[in-house]
């Protein structure tokens, strides 16, 4: 389908809701196009599916597993407006965030300052162990899925690729397969586990813990584990090799972080960290020890709540503190001043 006739399809679907206003790159599995939500006035996104992914995805089996992921609500997880279907064709309405992607931040071979690594990272975690606890496993965590509202990073498209996954392997007729093929050929198996890679039927939580571990890989490294290779000799390293170190490659990090990242990156899931709040746990503890070393406060980046209300419009933005490891920094603090 041309690109124009998909544009017109989409637009009549939603004519009263939102105007598109262009076409925006990037958009993986999906067509993403910046639009005006007419009632409101805010500026939104809206993703389709295009035909040749969506024919033979169950409509209800779909719309069962995106209500699924419409529900969650955290400060880190880009939220689910509207969904819909433009004859036949899933849509999606998210807020436009204005920021760039993760991928965007880092560009190609250059890492994040440390700081601001462990703190895109932390915020990540937060909304895995949030998302996984309410059920909901990603499926597709990369740099360019993760999104940024000032410097607040937020986990976009959570519950699609396994709604779309699920949806298609209910019709039995091989859309599951060929959706897991329009994935490899966009590149997701630099961040897929093992298990997820070789179409594991039983997936679970701890394939987003690989993932996660392969983007803070990149991060503190500046390359992906395996990069440079082609897709197919990616997706067999990441079932077979071992990682060069992390400590070997960026040897100023703390040893918990990159025996942590290390540990994510585990061919086994079970010699994974199991949960994500253990991730989080940790990237605590080393913001912890930065200060008991510096003296220096650090900044814990989760500062924004955002809540979209498709009834009333509203965007509201909160500030509020990680209180739990604030409380720890001023205790270690205190500590600190009583025996100088």
């Amino acid at each position: 389908m041309a690109a124009q006739d998909l544009t017109a399809r989409l637009q009549k679907a939603v004519l009263g809701q939102y105007t598109i206003s262009r076409e925006l790159g990037g958009g993986g599995m999906s067509r993403v196009y910046r639009a005006t939500d007419d009632l409101h006035g805010r500026d939104v996104v809206l993703k389709i599916l295009p035909p040749d992914l969506a024919a033979g995805v169950s409509v209800a089996r779909f719309k069962r597993e995106i209500d699924v992921a419409a529900r969650l609500q955290h400060p880190h997880i880009v939220p689910l407006l509207a969904t819909g279907y433009a004859d036949g064709l899933p849509w999606f309405a998210m807020p436009y965030l204005g920021g760039a992607s993760l991928r965007e931040r880092i560009g190609a071979g250059h890492n994040m300052p440390v700081a601001d690594a462990i703190h895109t990272l932390r915020e990540m975690a937060s909304a895995l162990a949030y998302s996984h606890g309410k059920g909901v496993v990603h499926r597709d965590i990369k740099p360019e899925n993760v999104l940024f509202s000032g410097d607040v990073a937020m986990i976009a498209d959570f519950g699609v690729a396994k709604a779309l996954i699920d949806a298609g392997g209910a019709q039995g007729d091989g859309t599951a397969q060929k959706l897991t093929t329009k994935r490899i050929a966009l590149g997701t198996p630099q961040y897929m586990s093992p298990e997820q890679a070789s179409g594991d039927p039983l997936v679970d939580t701890r394939a987003d813990i690989y993932a996660w571990g392969v983007v803070a890989y990149e991060l503190l490294s500046g390359t992906a584990p395996f990069e440079g290779r082609s897709l197919v000799a990616q997706m067999a390293a990441h079932a077979r090799e071992v990682p060069e170190a992390l400590s070997a490659r960026n040897p100023t990090l703390p040893i918990e972080l990159t025996a942590l990242i290390m540990q994510c990156l585990e061919k086994l899931p079970e010699h994974r960290p199991q949960r994500a709040e253990h991730l989080v746990a940790i990237l605590d503890g080393v913001l912890v020890r930065s200060v008991q070393e510096t003296g220096a406060m650090p900044v814990i980046a989760e500062p924004m709540a955002q809540a979209y209300s498709s009834r009333s419009g509203l965007f509201s933005t909160r500030f509020f503190s990680v209180a739990g490891v604030l409380l720890i920094v001023m205790v270690v603090l205190a500590v600190m001043r009583v025996f100088r």
